[in-house]
């Protein structure tokens, strides 16, 4: 005989991805187990399979991102006159109805296992204050009883005329409020005179939408233009890799600065990057120059007392790059998009979901 003693490690909770979070896997699946090893009687081996339905959850969204429903892979039926599976219905999990700012409607809301998704799409902190009361968004703590932020807006100066405090502008029936994550803006050569904010028109503010986020720098990746095909800092890829690099370096400290922290100082909020024809390369350099300036960092006497954390270049959008593939991608950035031809965002205008 053979037996064993224990213990056993479980993933409770699983979140499922595709282009947004789509719910929840409840796996139970092990991970890990402390196990001393003892003599005990072999199990035949054999092909065996099981699937259990009703561990995965998927939240239904509105508009503004609000979780409505929420449904497990589970679906129910009822027998016909042969016996046959008919009239499919979905096993409802929970559904919500929410107040214009969030809270949760009374005997609207019906919750038979708990949901992390909420109001906007973000989770809930049912264990602060209550069911649906709380929101994490990232750089902000959100009470929907009151409609309004725990701290003050870091993007206040953006918006003389609003509250630091009020949420969606006070329009919350249709608009949602960003999470407070940074975007960087890398043009191109730019053939219409302009750099920076006037080279993108109003396809920036496009991409601020679709992230869900005002926050936004501005760097000339043809590296003056015109006036840098005199100097010879336009033409070359590694030319303009290598003064992004210096420029992402020199950057580095004011935009981890602004970087919203929790209470551990473990930075909450994260950097895309969107470019656009031979700024792209530029973003390359711009990128490792962060991350080099935060490794130089970190490896310093006061980096090892106080380091860096939870820097993080979330994603790259790469607009008809221009010899952008010459410089590798870091492969700390989450996830690198490229778009050419007729998906070309700044030349043919929509943005694509």
């Amino acid at each position: 005989m053979n037996h064993y003693s224990y213990k056993h490690y479980y993933v409770k909770e699983q979140p499922i991805y595709g282009s947004d979070r789509l719910g929840e896997y409840n796996s139970g699946n092990e991970v890990f187990c402390e196990c001393e090893y003892h003599e005990i009687l072999a199990i035949p081996a054999g092909p065996y399979f099981t699937r259990t339905v009703g561990d995965k959850k998927y939240e239904l969204k509105d508009h503004l991102g609000d979780v409505r429903v929420v449904i497990s892979d589970r679906k129910f039926s009822t027998l016909d006159e042969n016996s046959n599976p008919s009239n499919f219905t979905a096993d409802i999990r929970s559904y919500f109805n929410y107040y214009p700012f969030g809270a949760p409607e009374e005997d609207r809301t019906f919750s038979a296992s708990r949901s992390r998704g909420g109001f906007n799409g973000k989770e809930k902190l049912d264990e602060l204050e209550g069911e649906g009361n709380s929101m994490d968004f990232g750089a902000r703590m959100y009470d929907s009883r009151l409609g309004r932020w725990m701290t003050c807006d870091p993007l206040a100066t953006k918006y003389p005329d609003l509250a630091p405090y009020e949420f969606a502008g006070n329009t919350p029936i249709q608009a949602k409020d960003p999470d407070g994550r940074l975007i960087i803006f890398v043009n191109g050569f730019p053939g219409n005179f302009k750099i920076k904010e006037g080279y993108w028109g109003d396809v920036a503010q496009r991409f601020m939408d679709k992230f869900n986020d005002e926050n936004a720098i501005f760097k000339d990746g043809s590296c003056g233009g015109y006036i840098g095909l005199l100097f010879g800092t336009t033409i070359l890829s590694g030319t303009r890799q290598f003064n992004g690099l210096m420029a992402g370096m020199a950057d580095a400290e004011s935009i981890v600065k602004s970087l919203k922290k929790n209470s551990a100082g473990e930075i909450t909020e994260t950097v895309k990057v969107v470019t656009h024809s031979m700024g792209t390369a530029y973003a390359r350099g711009y990128v490792e120059g962060l991350y080099k300036a935060v490794d130089l960092y970190n490896n310093s006497d006061e980096g090892k007392k106080n380091p860096i954390k939870g820097f993080k270049v979330e994603i790259e959008v790469d607009i008809e790059p221009l010899e952008g593939e010459d410089q590798n991608v870091d492969n700390r950035v989450g996830e690198t998009l490229f778009t050419n031809g007729n998906k070309d965002w700044v030349i043919n205008n929509p943005i694509q979901s």
